[in-house]
């Protein structure tokens, strides 16, 4: 696990070394076990650099056409064996690669049965071991998350490629000329010319969808600055710069048994728990108490020896979302004190400007503060790897919302005897109306039948009166208006709603605030829910399967319920991570954020109007409405433009943090 970073120029172009070396000191958080560098000089030649802060007599300024740097957080082959950039036995391909390949072990017996020889214990060399035999079909055979740059000297092209999902950033920046690429948007920020302009339709897409898309699309928050989309790679040849998708998610519907179904999940379910237990160091879990981060702490205790096993858990004085008491069955069932973290509203301001420097474009709600505070205790308990529950609501109908798609799927299929049962268990569950579930439900398919382009002309009539856009100054309506539109490919409503939680919201937001928030503290996060062998296997299974009765995450429950403490199997309220911030924006952060929404720089912004922002926040201080997402997104975008917009990188590669106390206070 590491941070990345390179550049790969035309013939009459080239880069400097030493420009890549200031790439990875932006990114020493994710590395601080060791650093490395290889270059393609003029004369076709490679050469090296190895070991911290090389002596700039090792780097020479003369132009180079491929320079490879990496920053490198050991957890596989801790070894110097392990070292990158790395080449081939025969120099031929070099990579520098971030991430970790969960099968190495099975596709290095494979590879050795073939005839390759290993010298280390790193997954990396079997990356290039099979790059090297099956060439960019490789990506096929890898269950893992990756980023990585690859220069196959054979065929004179630069290889770029990121895993399924998307867990590992890949960022890059192409003029033509040359193509600049970093595992973080602040290493590109460090090469020479770059600029820092705000793309404003992604700004929009942030502002106005619902809770704000982030990460959904191959363009970021800065205008020159795009993102390699999960699933896909890159390929810089000739001067000719390509990209293609290897992996897409399935699409259609499987035909099996509920009791089918679980035996199967069971297997994958495991088996994507035990190959994430593949470490050189202490592994342990964020647990919510919720069902999903429980069972992978609790698959995890079954296949693992080690002990203790550190278990991470939030927890809110008063909060009414707080689960403590699960979280602490959890943590007795593995033996341990668990670590609470339970950080006060003046530590989360306070952090908040150095997690807005870390997470590098606005993020969607104020839960990826409790998670830093998280990791930051796993790490101060010496612990590198984590596991956590992310994706098993969107893979099983976690959420209440299914419930509505799956009644519309039930309305849509006129399966009345089917739908009368879920609304009768939806109100006997959780209080909901009948009348209730079936005007969303009808309503869910009538939106369904307008065409998109439809949809995009009524909002773009003049004074429509969109609530989110009502705050928005008209003029940057006008410039940026632009909507994010995913494939529809499924047959159910629910299957939908599953693909869409892949693509747009919320897994790919949470996925960069894993990455970034955990490698800001030297922390690797793995999610056995994202093993792509369970994605494909949950996105195809018929709705019945998965939500039944009333009852959400049924497969879950009744796959693995057996490792469960029965308490945490059968509940049926849904809370996360939470943090109290719609009452701390009414009291501890008021004065604050009225002045930060008063100031003249948001103003000057030319993006939200601040009398109408200002309005709506004083509405939610009066407990007339609950605007907490729409107040934060407003507060973070703030705080990213004077952030990561008008400050400059320090040394360490992680910004300043602007004083908030001064500036919003």
């Amino acid at each position: 696990m590491c941070g990345i970073a390179g550049v790969c120029a035309a013939p009459r172009a080239g880069a400097s070394p030493r420009t890549v070396r200031a790439m990875c000191e932006a990114l020493a958080h994710r590395g601080p076990d060791d650093e490395g560098y290889a270059w393609r000089g003029a004369d076709g030649r490679w050469a090296q650099a190895a070991g911290f802060e090389p002596d700039d007599a090792a780097l020479p300024e003369a132009p180079a056409s491929v320079v490879l740097g990496h920053r490198r957080l050991a957890i596989l082959d801790p070894s110097a064996a392990g070292h990158q950039p790395m080449a081939s036995a025969d120099r031929r391909v070099w990579i520098t690669y971030n991430g970790e390949l969960y099968n190495f072990i099975e596709l290095r017996q494979e590879l050795t049965q073939a005839g390759d020889a290993f010298t280390t214990a790193s997954d990396t060399e079997v990356v290039l071991a099979a790059y090297r035999r099956w060439g960019a079909e490789c990506l096929h055979r890898f269950n893992g998350m990756w980023a990585f740059a690859l220069w196959d000297e054979a065929r004179g092209r630069l290889l770029c490629a990121r895993d399924r999902l998307g867990v590992k950033p890949f960022y890059y920046r192409w003029d033509g000329q040359r193509l600049w690429f970093a595992s973080e948007i602040k290493a590109l920020l460090a090469v020479p010319g770059t600029p820092r302009r705000p793309d404003e339709q992604t700004v929009f897409h942030y502002l106005s969808e619902g809770f704000g898309y982030t990460d959904n699309t191959d363009r970021t928050f800065f205008e020159d600055i795009r993102q390699l989309p999960p699933g896909c790679v890159l390929e810089l040849s000739q001067g000719q710069l390509t990209v293609t998708r290897y992996w897409e998610l399935p699409a259609g519907e499987i035909r099996i048994s509920a009791e089918e179904a679980a035996i199967e999940f069971r297997r994958l379910f495991l088996d994507a728990v035990r190959v994430r237990l593949r470490a050189d160091t202490v592994v342990g879990s964020t647990l919510s108490g919720g069902l999903d981060s429980s069972a992978v702490t609790c698959a995890a205790l079954s296949l693992s020896a080690q002990r203790p096993w550190p278990v991470f858990s939030s927890t809110f004085e008063g909060l009414a979302s707080d689960e403590r008491c699960y979280a602490a069955l959890i943590a007795d069932r593995a033996g341990v004190q668990p670590h609470w973290v339970s950080p006060g509203p003046e530590a989360c301001w306070q952090a908040l400007p150095r997690i807005v420097a870390q997470m590098e474009e606005p993020f969607t709600h104020l839960n990826a503060v409790t998670l830093w505070h998280l990791l930051r205790e796993a790490h101060q308990a010496g612990v590198r790897v984590v596991l956590n529950g992310h994706g098993g609501d969107e893979a099983l109908a976690g959420y209440r919302k299914d419930t509505v798609f799956r009644c519309a799927d039930l309305l849509r299929q006129g399966r009345w005897a089917a739908l009368g049962a879920e609304l009768d268990a939806a109100r006997r569950l959780e209080g909901t109306r009948r009348a209730e579930l079936v005007l969303a439900s009808a309503g869910l398919i009538a939106r369904r039948a307008v065409p998109d382009r439809l949809k995009d002309a009524v909002r773009r009539v003049p004074g429509y009166a969109a609530w989110r856009l009502s705050h928005l100054q008209p003029a940057f309506v006008r410039r940026a208006q632009d909507y994010v539109h995913a494939p529809r490919r499924q047959t159910s409503f629910l299957a939908e709603s599953a693909e869409m939680s892949y693509r747009l919201y919320p897994i790919p937001g949470w996925l960069r605030a894993e990455d970034r928030l955990g490698m800001a503290q030297a922390v690797e996060s793995r999610s056995p829910f994202l093993d792509y062998r369970l994605v494909e296997f949950c996105l195809r299974l018929p709705g019945e399967v998965k939500l039944r009765g009333g009852v959400r995450k049924r497969l879950l429950r009744e796959a693995v319920g057996d490792l469960l403490p029965s308490a945490i199997r059968d509940r049926q309220d849904k809370m996360g991570f939470p943090t109290p911030v719609e009452s701390w924006l009414r009291t501890a952060y008021r004065e604050r954020v009225r002045a930060l929404l008063a100031s003249p720089e948001f103003a000057g912004r030319g993006i939200v109007e601040p009398r109408a922002a200002l309005r709506l926040f004083e509405r939610h201080c009066a407990g007339e409405v609950n605007a907490r997402f729409t107040l934060w997104s407003w507060i973070n975008l703030e705080l990213w433009f004077r952030q990561m917009i008008e400050a400059s990188p320090t040394a360490e590669g992680i910004h300043e943090p602007v004083t908030v106390a001064a500036t919003v206070s």
